[in-house]
């Protein structure tokens, strides 16, 4: 099932909770396999496009263009066996050298938004991605359960980044 394009518009259009000025900026350049591959949802902030969003995984794959790739979000409601949603999207990819700041596009382009890969595990095993805005920020890794150390540190360096911990939800996985 789609996730609603209401949905979709109202998290793509929040305005911003801090100066995109003031915003954190990404700290390294990310390689292109950032683009591929099977990514969860470890934290995130709280959201109206993922309300109720349990075992959330991005799953990116090459389109005909090299210039862009798609990934899919699926969520499951309510429970990490609940009814999965899903939402395809399509990613310009960066043509940067850094490669850490990327459009993601909806509904054949009508619905656009920029996200930034704030920072990165050297062997790419976690990321914080995040809206320019400051609105938004997410914790990805490339296995559904994070050590309990290294998920305290990295919440710990999201505060420092300027969001509110208050606000993030952890959703579960199998």
């Amino acid at each position: 099932m789609k996730l609603p394009a209401a949905l979709i518009l109202a998290a793509l259009l929040a305005g911003p909770a801090i100066a995109r000025d003031a915003a954190p900026q990404p700290v390294k350049p990310v390689a292109v396999t950032f683009f591929s591959g099977r990514w969860y949802e470890i934290a995130r902030t709280e959201n109206i496009r993922q309300k109720d969003c349990q075992a959330p995984t991005y799953d990116f794959s090459p389109q005909k263009s090299e210039a862009t790739r798609a990934f899919l979000l699926t969520c499951r409601k309510g429970s990490p066996a609940g009814k999965p949603e899903s939402l395809a999207v399509s990613i310009r990819m960066p043509t940067d050298p850094a490669r850490n700041k990327f459009v993601v596009s909806a509904m054949a382009g009508v619905l656009r938004q920029e996200y930034w890969v704030l920072d990165r595990a050297d062997d790419l095993s976690w990321a914080i991605m995040a809206t320019p805005g400051g609105n938004y920020v997410w914790l990805l890794a490339r296995n559904p359960q994070m050590d309990a150390g290294t998920k305290s540190q990295l919440l710990t360096r999201i505060k420092a980044m300027g969001y509110d911990l208050g606000k993030i939800v952890q959703p579960r996985h199998p």
